[in-house]
């Protein structure tokens, strides 16, 4: 039986402050690596005396009805972006998601959502979101996750070098159960090679998992086709995906390939120019899925996130059927924090971590106990002579 595990990196989580035990809510960063299944085997939360916390991964929240907003002030920044604010209402109650409304067949933009309480001092709780959809091919999603708040006001800014078509808006709680994609990294340096153009990616971490490139440029028309790879040593090369981008005059650009399905730390998007000259001012930037985890935080408690070895096997806890059964309202935010040194863990003692073994100790203390009992009735009994 292992009693310590060490563990080789380690992040600082920052909590809101709780006066009461709460439930979290953090965003898993792309350098924790997930292992060849994605189960986050060597993950583990850790207190500040060193003890195992429970936790679950992709936590739910219990869904509120959509409350529709007032869209107000909705504007155009030529070349930049689409601006609306929206109005939750006097007596908003709890909402953690925005969901942007459009008749558009297809889409790809980065969102950037602020709040505020009097429309005049902003806090910019996201700004790097994504929404999108493939016309017959991919519903995509115009769901943006927010920490959870009362806000009044909310500021939609969609960008994009043409007029964002919106719709309508609603704000809900626990509308972002499913998972959420956020931008990883922007790349303008290219390589050109022969009559290709090569974007390439070092995301400095095993396991990242793209969901998609997104690309634009300052040459105003264009078609290409695209191929999405993936590499663990930047040696060799597998294919992931493949498609098409171009943008014209007239019509919706096409401007995204799906790149899900495969774990890396190298990623390359090759564009083919065939004849044509390398397309001006060329730009991509990676998307990703993201993960998230829930655990019980106290009151003047801290907490740090560990992973990287460990014995292979995943922690189970009752966390899950707790929160299932306690259906929370909400979680309140975390974020990972700067790297800290990882210690010695006291792991959990779950009875449903170690059934066998408990087991075994009750019976074999069973078994010492009937020994000694009938021991003792054995040596307190009399032969009895016959007569």
């Amino acid at each position: 039986m292992i009693d310590a595990l060490v563990l080789p990196a380690a992040r600082a989580i920052r909590i809101e402050a709780v006066a009461r035990p709460a439930y979290v809510r953090l965003e898993l960063p792309q350098e924790v690596e997930a292992g060849a299944d994605g189960g986050y085997r060597s993950l583990r939360v850790v207190d500040d005396r060193n003890d195992e916390v429970a936790y679950v991964l992709d936590p739910a929240v219990r869904a509120s009805a959509p409350q529709r907003t007032i869209v107000g002030d909705l504007g155009y920044v030529r070349g930049r972006y689409t601006e609306a604010i929206l109005d939750c209402g006097a007596a908003a109650a709890p909402y953690d998601a925005v969901v942007l409304e459009t008749a558009d067949a297809t889409f790809f933009h980065r969102v950037e959502i602020a709040i505020a309480d009097d429309r005049e001092t902003w806090r910019v709780v996201r700004d790097d979101a994504l929404i999108y959809r493939a016309r017959e091919t991919d519903a995509g999603t115009a769901t943006i996750p927010i920490v959870p708040t009362r806000a009044r006001w909310i500021r939609v800014r969609v960008f994009g070098t043409d007029r964002f078509a919106l719709d309508g808006a609603t704000v809900a709680r626990g509308a972002a159960n499913a998972s959420a994609i956020h931008r990883l990294r922007s790349l303008t340096n290219v390589s050109h090679r022969g009559r290709a153009t090569t974007v390439a990616f070092d995301f400095g971490t095993a396991d990242v998992e793209v969901a998609a490139l997104h690309f634009d440029a300052v040459q105003p028309e264009f078609a290409r086709r695209v191929r999405v790879q993936a590499s663990d040593d930047a040696a060799v090369w597998r294919d992931v995906a493949d498609g098409s981008i171009s943008r014209f005059a007239y019509g919706a650009p096409r401007l995204a390939i799906d790149a899900r399905g495969d774990r890396a730390r190298y990623w390359r998007a090759v564009v083919d120019d065939e004849d044509d000259r390398p397309i001006a001012g060329l730009r991509a930037t990676a998307y990703a899925t993201t993960r998230a985890i829930a655990f019980e935080a106290l009151p003047r408690r801290t907490y740090r996130l560990q992973w990287g070895a460990g014995d292979g096997v995943a922690p189970v806890y009752d966390l899950g059927e707790r929160l299932a059964h306690d259906a929370p309202v909400g979680y309140a935010s975390a974020i990972v924090g700067e790297p800290a040194a990882p210690r010695a863990i006291r792991p959990a003692t779950h009875p449903d971590r170690r059934p066998s073994a408990l087991l075994a100790w009750a019976f074999a203390a069973a078994l010492l106990a009937l020994g000694g009992v009938t021991f003792a009735t054995l040596r307190g009994a009399r032969p009895q002579r016959g007569v």
